[in-house]
């Protein structure tokens, strides 16, 4: 008989505990679970529940994250040891609480409870449909895509071209 103990949460950090109205809040978490594919929902899921401030509940699922580094001209190699993140942008002033949790096929653990305290921000917010034909931010504005076309496969040099053309377009 095979006894699998649920799954734990070594550790927890944040980005930040204070964080602008719709910017990033990003939460690390070491885990020890039971898997073979950490992209399979059916053997390990990540999630966490944020409560805004007025009381609503959001569920974001985690993701499993390695770092790479890039090496010239084209390969990449993996920086340090693969962990699970949660990303969120609080659309709410006010403090917000949130928990994790983690299920494999061995059970459900839970992080400790903790708070996020979102501030006033000048980031416009998220791009949504306005009307049938146009896009603004969350805040009113509107929102004039422009961009460019780089080819992904049409180019020697490796990933650093695209370092090139895009440090280009920030002169």
């Amino acid at each position: 008989v095979t006894v699998r103990a649920q799954p734990v949460f070594n550790s927890v950090s944040t980005n930040n505990d204070t964080i602008s109205k719709y910017d990033l809040f990003e939460i690390s978490a070491d885990i020890t679970a039971s898997f073979t594919n950490p992209f399979d929902y059916s053997q390990v899921y990540l999630k966490s529940v944020f409560t805004s401030p007025s009381g609503n509940t959001i569920v974001i699922d985690g993701f499993y994250y390695q770092h790479y580094l890039l090496n010239a001209p084209n390969p990449v190699s993996p920086e340090g040891d693969p962990i699970w993140k949660v990303r969120f942008s609080p659309d709410e002033t006010g403090i917000w609480t949130y928990i994790l949790s983690c299920t494999d096929n061995s059970g459900t653990a839970y992080s400790d409870a903790s708070q996020l305290l979102c501030i006033s921000g000048d980031n416009p917010g998220f791009v949504r449909k306005s009307g049938q034909r146009f896009l603004k931010f969350d805040d009113g504005t509107s929102f004039l895509p422009v961009g460019l076309d780089i080819p992904w496969n049409l180019f020697d040099g490796g990933f650093y071209k695209y370092e090139e053309w895009l440090d280009s377009l920030a002169d």
